[in-house]
């Protein structure tokens, strides 16, 4: 609609009128945070983003977490998700207060944790492994007589 067939609409007034009432952001009306004003008690590491950096992104529709999928960059952003996801998925999601939101990341933290916690033990099996492989073959290579 151009501003001359507004004006004629509206006995002469500017487009927009000065009165105009422009919707703002909705607070949360329980705590008063809006999804820019990240509470403080929600600021702490989240092993959920940490661990399942790519599935927790989506799952939060936090796509910066896309990121991961980047060779050699994706290492260094889990740490990165580790440390800002909780602050990043409150921004991008429809929390209706922080008890709502905590509930939700903690279980992706109890997820978490206890995958890392496999991951290491596998880790650290696979490293017995390798370590007691090479003392066999560094024996057995010393036992060898020419």
């Amino acid at each position: 609609m151009s501003d001359q067939h507004y004006q004629e609409q509206n006995q002469g007034q500017p487009y927009p009128p000065a009165d105009a009432q422009y919707p703002q952001y909705p607070q949360q009306p329980q705590y008063g945070y809006s999804p820019y004003d990240v509470p403080p008690e929600i600021q702490k590491w989240n092993w959920g983003a940490f661990m399942f950096s790519i599935i927790w992104g989506i799952g939060n529709r936090t796509w910066i977490a896309l990121l991961c999928l980047v060779p050699c960059f994706g290492t260094v952003f889990m740490f990165i998700l580790g440390a800002k996801g909780n602050e990043w998925a409150w921004k991008a999601g429809n929390y209706q207060n922080v008890e709502t939101f905590k509930a939700v990341q903690d279980t992706w933290n109890r997820a978490g944790f206890v995958y890392f916690w496999i991951f290491v033990g596998i880790l650290a099996l696979y490293l017995l492994m390798f370590l007691l492989v090479a003392i066999g073959l560094f024996s057995a290579f010393n036992s060898y007589s020419f």
